[in-house]
């Protein structure tokens, strides 16, 4: 899936913000800032946002909007 450079940037910010408080709340708590499930576990918050953010990420020139695309107005 190809997503449009506007949302690219906005996911990789959100991912990037998620994973800083991750970390900081983790720090507080005196845990290690990172702490990857080893495999077969249930993943962990960060892996779920993410994958949240992968479902909904609309490919470039696409809306979530159903039948609309980049450039057309709602009452189109």
């Amino acid at each position: 899936m190809t997503l449009s450079p506007e949302v690219e940037v906005t996911r990789a910010v959100v991912l990037h913000e998620t994973s800083t408080a991750i970390t900081k709340l983790r720090e507080s708590q005196n845990l290690a800032p990172l702490d990857d499930p080893i495999p077969g576990a249930p993943p962990n918050a960060f892996q779920m946002i993410r994958a949240i953010l992968n479902e909904f990420s609309a490919p470039a020139g696409e809306s979530h909007v159903r039948g609309l695309n980049r450039g057309q107005n709602l009452s189109e």
